[in-house]
């Protein structure tokens, strides 16, 4: 019992990781401190983890990335990043001990039953935005919000009445989070006696809404995408029972849009060409690919070269991962984040084939969130949350893969 009780610690932190302020610019964040805390002692204690190809690339990937603070503008941007870059991979070191002490299954459950409260908020606060914004106003909100994120909050994209994001000011952000619980649901819905437990059938349903109704354009895709997965790589039958269950939900969509409930109508609309060709990612991008440097600019070095753009496109950071990695540290940096991901999906999918484990569809469709939603946004390392839940689940998944090996 003592032991479940650290479960669903582990669990709430990871979800919420609760915020203590100290200043209106410093906060600490018992999420990193225990989820961190439990990496470091396992990277310590086990010669296993140490050596693991997985630590070992990431840990090259942060190191790559902190040697632009040598030439860089901004220190401090850059000590945050390799800061959180180390934390990343305790996070998967982490995941590792959860393995090992054999409570793997019980806190995906355990991160499902917890985020149910947030997916069912995000719903409401889609239909009334004012009521959202109360929220980021309340106390509450300062344990489960940064601090540093409500200074800039009337900046955020939530203020949009055709988006919700709950304690993701930015609603990108939120629809990471939600696709990775999606994610999840599809696999522990499954017994093993290949019979679908329905209780993590409805959650995976209200998750669906929960990503519908961040507005999110890239979330919709992804959404798509996980299923499109689960159903290649899952037996007929079960198929048959979420095919129906999502095309439910479509049908609802479809109903909704019709009706003009703003949130899913307006996000089907943004999906059209003539919005998205004048979206300014177009521009930042264009500029950022004829820019580049082989050995990157440092940190600060994008926030310097956007100057020679118009006024209104200066604010943005290059809303695509493998930029920003190229920009602040080059080649080698991107080469090494691309090598962790596609090795880690490699792996997944090999493992699959040979054992049909539940734990490589996870990280198939983990990696397929992180990818998609990185080329197209900033959230890498940007959210405790989902810093937190992505790298804990991918630690998580390799062990058991390994396992399996």
């Amino acid at each position: 019992m003592i032991k479940n009780r650290r479960i669903i610690i582990i669990a709430l932190l990871t979800v919420y990781t609760f915020y203590i302020p100290i200043t209106h610019r410093v906060d600490i964040s018992l999420g990193i401190i225990v989820l961190g805390t439990i990496g470091i002692l396992d990277i310590l204690s086990s010669y296993e983890s140490r050596i693991n190809r997985y630590i070992i690339i990431y840990f090259l990937l942060t190191l790559s990335m902190a040697f632009p603070i040598m030439y860089s503008s901004d220190y401090t941007q850059g000590l945050l990043y390799t800061t959180k870059n180390l934390l990343s991979l305790f996070f998967v070191s982490a995941g590792f001990r959860v393995c090992k002490v054999k409570k793997d299954e019980i806190l995906l459950k355990t991160i499902l039953w917890v985020s149910l409260p947030l997916l069912i908020c995000n719903i409401i606060f889609a239909r009334n935005n004012a009521l959202e914004l109360k929220f980021a106003n309340s106390l509450i909100a300062h344990f489960l919000i940064a601090p540093t994120s409500l200074v800039n909050l009337y900046g955020s994209n939530i203020t949009d009445p055709n988006k919700a994001g709950t304690i993701f000011l930015n609603t990108n952000n939120a629809s990471v989070f939600f696709c990775t619980i999606f994610a999840i649901c599809l696999v522990v819905c499954k017994k093993k006696n290949e019979k679908i437990e329905k209780k993590y059938l409805v959650l995976a349903i209200i998750c669906a809404s929960s990503i519908l109704s961040t507005g999110c354009r890239i979330g919709m895709i992804v959404l798509f995408l996980e299923i499109l997965c689960f159903a290649f790589l899952k037996k007929k039958e079960i198929l048959i029972k979420i095919a129906l269950s999502i095309g439910i939900l479509a049908l609802l969509v479809l109903i909704l849009k019709n009706i003009n409930i703003p949130y899913v109508s307006n996000t089907i609309s943004r999906l059209s060409w003539s919005i998205i060709k004048n979206d300014p990612r177009m521009v930042l991008w264009s500029f950022a690919l004829k820019n580049l440097n082989f050995f990157g600019y440092g940190y600060g070095g994008w926030e310097e070269l956007v100057l020679d753009l118009p006024a209104y496109y200066q604010k943005f950071p290059p809303h695509n991962h493998l930029l920003i990695f190229l920009f602040i540290g080059g080649f080698f940096p991107a080469a090494l984040y691309t090598l962790f991901w596609g090795s880690v999906v490699k792996k997944a999918y090999r493992a699959y084939t040979l054992y049909n484990s539940s734990y490589s569809l996870l990280l198939i469709m983990i990696t397929i969130n992180v990818v998609i939603h990185g080329f197209f946004d900033n959230y890498f390392l940007g959210q405790n949350n989902i810093m937190q839940l992505v790298f804990l689940l991918v630690g998580i998944s390799i062990y058991k893969i390994q396992k399996k090996d």
